[in-house]
């Protein structure tokens, strides 16, 4: 290696820009030598060496405010394992959070490529307590009140946990109603929350736990959901004779460029003598 080395070639050494050497410089954490007329940025084996073991602190996820007091000052061996620790943590909780978005995402595909065989096709299963947001635009409140609009932030922040939703009431979908679209929210389920201390109020509704029918529905591109897309599964719960035990949630699966467009929506109606107050 020469005494010193231009700032391209480091930039080429590194896998990095000239760019992100300036902005090295700019935070103090390795400084390079101007030289030459034109002031040209001269590179030494140390401030190789610190760039290299600045690569290898960011490359565990080390902040760079951290990285320049490390290099400029020196920490107390209690300290940096302090800085240690709590890089340590939030890795276990990134991994932890990535192993949810993985066992979401083998779900979900599942629920896709099964889609011809589960449309139309009302099977019998047990829904998890869950919780619904509710931010219809028939709530005032959701669109001025500051805490329901930092509790949809908070909501959209735990995506893929959570899943945006629609909500039909059990009296929408009785026979004669009238066409109405459902009510917007999230749903997320209870376990999930419990783990994210995510918990009830005003805004957020409990559903315990129900027997269900759930399908797989289909809605024209250019529709909104309403509560006629769910008539063919309603007339299945009459002719079964059963009864609907509270409302209906249903959370969006997948758009088909098919037959000029079809969204297809995952379907849960609670059914069952029980009824309560939803």
């Amino acid at each position: 290696m020469d005494k010193s080395i231009n700032i391209g070639k480091v930039a080429k050494m590194f896998g990095i820009s000239p760019e992100a050497l300036r902005y090295y410089e700019r935070l103090n954490i390795v400084v390079p030598k101007h030289e030459g007329e034109g002031k040209y940025r001269c590179y030494s084996r140390l401030d190789v060496t610190h760039l290299f073991k600045t690569r290898f602190l960011q490359s565990m996820g080390f902040d760079l405010t951290t990285i320049r007091e490390e290099n400029s000052e020196g920490m107390s061996q209690e300290d940096w394992l302090a800085h240690v620790d709590r890089r340590q943590d939030a890795l276990e909780r990134d991994i932890e959070k990535a192993q949810r978005t993985l066992e979401i995402l083998n779900t979900y595909r599942q629920s896709v490529s099964e889609l011809s065989e589960r449309v139309g096709v009302y099977r019998h299963m047990v829904m998890p307590a869950m919780l619904f947001l509710n931010f219809s635009d028939e709530q005032e409140a959701m669109n001025t009140a500051p805490e329901a609009l930092a509790e949809i932030k908070k909501w959209a922040d735990l995506y893929p946990t959570v899943r945006y939703a629609f909500m039909f009431t059990k009296e929408s979908l009785q026979p004669g109603a009238q066409r109405s679209t459902g009510k917007r929210g999230m749903i997320m389920q209870l376990e999930a929350a419990q783990k994210m201390n995510v918990v009830c109020n005003d805004y957020i509704r409990f559903l315990p736990e129900k027997t269900c029918i759930y399908t797989i529905v289909p809605c024209d591109l250019n529709q909104k959901a309403s509560n006629t897309m769910l008539g063919d599964v309603m007339g299945y719960i009459q002719k079964q004779g059963l009864s609907m035990a509270g409302n209906a949630y249903g959370t969006w699966l997948f758009t088909s460029n098919e037959n000029s467009g079809i969204k297809y929506y995952e379907v849960l109606i609670p059914i069952g003598e029980r009824l309560n107050n939803e």
